[in-house]
C-alpha cells in the first residue's frame, strides 16, 4: 500500500534562486517541471529503488520532487542534434524532395500522356 505523504520543495529565497540561475543551473521545482515535460521517472538502481519508490510516494510529482530535493540546484537538459543525426535529416529531406519531383514528373508525364490521348 502507498504511503500518504506529502513532499514540498525546500524553500529557496529570490535570493537563492537568482543567484542558482546566473549559474545557469536550475532550482529542484524546475527540474520536476522539466522532468515532467519529457515523461521521465526518477532513475533507479541495481538495488531496486526505482520500484521502492513508486509503491513509497501516491504520485510521480510526489516522487520527482523528493528526488530532486536532494541537491539545490540541477543542471538543466541541454539538446544536441549530433552531426550524425543532422546528416541523415538532411540526406532524409533532400531524398524525399527528390522523391517529390520525380513523383510530380511522373505526374506530369501522366498528364500530357492523357492529354494528347484526349485530343485525337
Amino acid at each position: 500500500m502507498k504511503e500518504v505523504t506529502t513532499v514540498k520543495f525546500k524553500p529557496l529565497s529570490q535570493k537563492e534562486i537568482d543567484v542558482i540561475h546566473r549559474r545557469g543551473k536550475i532550482t529542484p521545482e524546475e527540474k520536476v517541471i522539466e522532468w515532467e515535460k519529457l515523461g521521465l521517472c526518477a532513475p533507479g538502481d541495481m538495488m531496486g529503488r526505482a520500484a521502492w519508490r513508486c509503491h513509497k510516494f501516491k504520485n510521480c510529482h510526489e516522487c520527482l520532487t523528493d528526488y530532486a530535493n536532494t541537491f539545490d540546484e540541477w543542471e538543466p537538459f541541454k539538446f544536441v542534434v549530433s552531426e550524425h543525426l543532422k546528416n541523415l535529416i538532411t540526406t532524409s529531406t533532400t531524398a524525399k524532395n527528390q522523391n517529390l519531383d520525380d513523383i510530380n514528373d511522373d505526374n506530369m508525364h501522366r498528364t500530357l500522356t492523357l492529354n494528347r490521348r484526349n485530343k485525337k
